[in-house]
């Protein structure tokens, strides 16, 4: 059933109906129903970003290759290493956008801005100095350690 209305209609539909037929319970209602099929159908057409299709696919793999999977004999070595290749080209992309949006230059200069804010703190900087710091520079260390190692090899 497809209700051929705008979301903002929808919204108001499911409001009265819930008010109405529902007696202001949460029982079946078409208006949320065709709300939540509207939701599940733009998020399938959404494009997926790398680190989403990296999950999918290790959560694919997990199911696919576990212990249950050989010892129920349904694990496929075909599709897993599909996946596995599939796995070792979103990670070189992952890396090769990584290194585009840390360039050389870049990164020296964060990691001078960095140290600036370490050397402010002392000594030894606690996770919360540590997350403050990282809202107010924008970047988090995690990144700029691995793009420090990433330029030192």
């Amino acid at each position: 059933m497809t209700i051929d209305q705008t979301d903002e209609e929808l919204a108001r539909l499911a409001a009265r109906y819930d008010a109405g037929e529902n007696e202001g319970g949460e029982g079946y209602n078409p208006y949320r129903n065709e709300q939540e099929r509207r939701e599940a159908q733009a998020a399938a057409a959404r494009p997926r970003s790398l680190d989403e299709q990296q999950a999918g696919l290790l959560h694919r793999l997990e199911i696919i290759g576990g212990p249950r999977a050989r010892e129920l004999g349904i694990s496929d070595a075909g599709e897993i290493a599909q996946i596995e290749a599939d796995l070792a080209e979103i990670e070189r992309d992952i890396e090769t956008q990584f290194a585009a949006a840390w360039p050389v230059a870049l990164t020296a200069a964060r990691r001078e801005k960095w140290n600036a804010e370490a050397r402010k703190h002392g000594a030894a900087m606690t996770r919360p100095e540590i997350r403050a710091v990282e809202a107010e520079l924008g970047y988090r260390m995690d990144d700029l350690r691995r793009a420090v190692a990433l330029w030192a090899s």
